[in-house]
């Protein structure tokens, strides 16, 4: 499913690493493809995204980042950001896979619903490609 997914300018794959929850839920979820889409590095990020969520009424998946935490609070960040991510990032997929146990369930907006046989065709005909492990090498900035 993962080799599957790169085909999409967005995915989102969420693994539990299989530990016990407190609310038993999925082993793992696929979302990808972006129906809409919310970013924010603006002053009341959280109001947008409140205001999002109200209007989609749908699953959301991304990020909230650290520095959002200026927007709650009097503080300020003087990091370098170099990687340039927005501080909030949301997307409203357009197909979801949701994997437990011994099935899988797909859900899949209404437009895109008639591509749920033929996408589950494709995950299992694509061949999954090893690539070679290197090194990493990390250093402090």
């Amino acid at each position: 499913m993962l080799n599957w997914s790169e085909s999409f300018e967005e995915a989102i794959f969420l693994d539990s690493n299989q530990t016990e929850h407190l609310y038993p839920g999925y082993d793992a979820i696929l979302a990808v493809e972006a129906f809409t889409a919310i970013k924010s590095d603006e002053v009341d990020a959280f109001n947008k995204l409140d205001d999002y969520q109200t209007t989609t009424k749908d699953w959301l998946f991304g990020y909230l980042s650290y520095d959002l935490k200026n927007d709650t609070e009097f503080l300020t960040s003087k990091n370098e950001d170099q990687l340039k991510f927005p501080e909030l990032y949301f997307i409203q997929p357009k197909k979801i896979w949701l994997l437990k146990s011994d099935y899988i369930e797909a859900h899949y907006l209404r437009m895109v619903d008639d591509e749920i046989d033929s996408d589950f065709e494709s995950i299992l005909k694509t061949k999954i490609t090893e690539t070679p492990s290197q090194a990493l090498k990390f250093s402090p900035r």
